[in-house]
């Protein structure tokens, strides 16, 4: 059986420490420090759920001047921000304002700009901006989780094969279908199932959860971040994905604020309705809870009681989330006090 997952939250204060350690930020670039947290779990060998609620880091922070379209601008007191931004993929994650959780894939930066990537092919949660939406708004430059960088957070490390019926992997779920991504002999480079183009940069967004496959044996897995404190925007499509809820504390639907007045849709037959599928305990089977008739009640197959309050939905999770239609606005409240 799969130990359950540990979390520690730290303080800003505590982070503060930290921060001032570090050598990636330049002089003239202020941090404003948020909380950190520690998520550990060691699973088995098998198929464990994974979520990534924790962030990376906050490679940047600052207040936007102006944006037209894409491109974004800072005081050009902030330092080169393209000296900040490696190769690996990014996004800009807004903190403050009305488009407070909004996050956008960063395409390329300036001495005190970004360019953003919106719509089809990105992981952005708006396809379009308008001129000055950003303007006045405080924002975060984050990492995206990738595949390389999930086999960072697992030890002792995964094992790659050539066959990838007998390499560490990692499944993920979305509208079109489930795809398999493993590790190949060399133990550097990632593949999808039955192909050979390498795919380490493969982006698992913050609102998406994943199936660690381990066939190589038991492990330790450690993620360390920064945990967000705006609101967290989730994109839902019609259909199955693997969903996550952005924040490292177990929440219900009433905390997802999930209901009919929201946009989900309740129907006495489960198969018509909204759903959650979870595992009840590591590797026990799934359990499956859906949005009833009346628009507001939650519950699980075969049951009258109601789960709505109930913190079904856990921080680490693969999250089996099913849809009846989509909504490209569902934001997440902070379920906590920052």
């Amino acid at each position: 059986m799969t130990a359950a997952p540990r979390y520690r939250i730290f303080s800003r204060a505590a982070l503060l420490a930290v921060a001032c350690l570090s050598g990636s930020l330049h002089a003239q670039i202020t941090l404003h420090t948020a909380p950190v947290g520690v998520i550990s779990a060691a699973p088995a060998a098998g198929e464990r759920g994974l979520a990534f609620p924790l962030v990376a880091e906050d490679v940047w922070i600052g207040v936007v001047t102006a944006n037209t379209g894409t491109a974004v601008s800072f005081a050009p007191a902030v330092g080169d921000l393209a000296a900040l931004l490696p190769a690996a993929p990014h996004y800009l994650e807004v903190a403050t304002g009305p488009l407070a959780g909004e996050r956008f894939d960063v395409a390329g930066a300036g001495p005190a700009s970004l360019t953003l990537a919106l719509g089809a092919g990105t992981h952005s949660t708006l396809a379009t901006l308008a001129d000055g939406a950003l303007a006045g708004t405080r924002v975060v430059l984050r990492p995206h989780m990738t595949l390389a960088r999930i086999q960072t957070l697992v030890t002792p490390g995964l094992v790659g094969s050539d066959q990838f019926n007998r390499a560490d992997g990692v499944e993920v779920l979305r509208p079109t279908g489930t795809v398999f991504y493993h590790l190949r002999a060399d133990g550097v480079t990632w593949v999808a199932r039955q192909t050979t183009t390498p795919v380490n940069a493969l982006v698992i967004p913050p609102d998406a959860s994943v199936k660690l496959v381990l066939r190589s044996g038991a492990k330790a897995w450690l993620q360390t971040g920064v945990v967000r404190t705006n609101p967290f925007r989730a994109r839902l499509a019609a259909g199955v994905q693997g969903f996550a809820t952005g924040f490292p504390v177990a929440l219900s639907p009433v905390q997802l604020g999930a209901s009919a007045a929201t946009g989900w849709t309740g129907n006495g037959d489960h198969d018509l309705a909204d759903s959650f599928r979870t595992p009840l305990l590591g590797n026990l089977p799934a359990t499956k809870v859906f949005l009833a008739a009346d628009g507001v009640t939650w519950r699980r197959i075969n049951a009258a009681a109601d789960v709505g309050a109930q913190p079904v939905l856990g921080a680490t999770d693969f999250i089996e989330l099913r849809r009846q239609t989509p909504d490209v606005g569902f934001r997440i409240a902070v379920p906590f006090t920052p």
